[in-house]
């Protein structure tokens, strides 16, 4: 019989992907055990600052890359990452429409990973992709021919990215921490604090939450406002709770009430964490695992995913696969 092999995913995705979500994992467990269960906790001087932005009621869906721009500057003003790798990153956004120059610029990253088994397998994806021209996309929108290519541009990107931050232990002085608050990088970590809430939580991102509520669903009010009091600001909340006042439906004000209250991480989800690395990391290459070998790679990283098969199999369709349609 042959024996079973447990590190399959290590031919697929970059077999060090795991260092990665380990990080990522411990990161969200940490935020799981606070003793504020979700609460966020920002000092008083970093609070009028907040407010005075707009848009920050929207942080969970900022795709303005000014804001991100910030958060970079930031990075690179701390000293984890240098200037050159910020002309890196940005070379890469702006070639992203370019296959070739893309590909040249991924060599250069590739050069930054630590690990060699790491460094192969990205080198001999970009020499696959310079050997079939035809499987190389023609334009920057992410199609189901062509989402290998931006798979792997995007794994190694996060990848990269990963090994600048991680390897720095520098500690963070005054002007540092001024430039954090006045800039838009305190709102790129604001809505990355709020959508990992609602990932641990509910097993469903704030997007999903707001299409349900924009859908008449009273259940993900309750959930959405639990996570982000703001949502308490969005039209069709507003319009409910007018309707609410004038029909006299105070039930629906008690539970409104209690969701306000409430910790978002009292009572995370069992498979929360899980949820939260499969929503990120999917289209990263965890798409082209089996169910077998995404549930053995899960397992190596240290979580508990739902049982295999049927279970795990159910979980991953219906919260993952359904809504990554391709």
């Amino acid at each position: 019989m042959k024996p079973h092999n447990r590190n399959r995913w290590k031919s697929k995705i970059d077999p060090c992907f795991d260092k990665l979500i380990k990080f990522y994992i411990d990161s969200l467990s940490q935020l799981e055990n606070s003793s504020r269960e979700g609460r966020l906790n920002f000092p008083d001087d970093f609070i009028k600052p907040i407010i005075e932005k707009s848009g920050w009621q929207d942080a969970y869906k900022v795709e303005d890359i000014e804001t991100h721009k910030d958060m970079f500057g930031y990075l690179n003003k701390t000293g984890i990452l240098h200037k050159i790798d910020i002309n890196l990153i940005f070379s890469a956004i702006n070639a992203f429409e370019n296959p070739e120059e893309i590909l040249k610029i991924c060599s250069e990253m590739i050069k930054a990973l630590p690990q060699k088994e790491s460094q192969q397998f990205y080198l001999k994806k970009i020499q696959f992709f310079k050997g079939h021209p035809e499987l190389k996309p023609t334009s920057s929108d992410v199609q189901k021919d062509n989402i290998d290519f931006y798979s792997m541009i995007l794994s190694l990107f996060v990848r990269y990215l990963f090994e600048k931050v991680y390897q720095d232990g520098s500690e963070i002085v005054n002007d540092e921490i001024e430039y954090f608050k006045t800039s838009n990088a305190v709102i790129s970590l604001l809505g990355v604090i709020l959508s990992i809430f609602s990932q641990i939580a509910n097993q469903m991102t704030l997007t999903e939450l707001k299409d349900r509520i924009s859908r008449g669903d009273d259940k993900a009010v309750f959930k959405a406002v639990t996570i982000d009091k703001s949502f308490l600001y969005m039209e069709e909340v507003k319009n409910r709770i007018n309707h609410a006042q004038l029909s006299g439906d105070n039930v629906f004000f008690s539970k409104l009430g209690r969701a306000i209250a409430s910790n978002p991480l009292k009572s995370p989800a069992q498979h929360g964490k899980t949820y939260a690395v499969l929503n990120l990391f999917w289209l990263m290459g965890l798409y082209k695992l089996t169910n077998e070998e995404l549930y053995e790679f899960l397992k190596s990283c240290g979580l508990i995913p739902p049982a295999y098969p049927d279970a795990f199999q159910k979980f991953v369709r219906r919260h993952i696969k359904s809504v990554y349609n391709f």
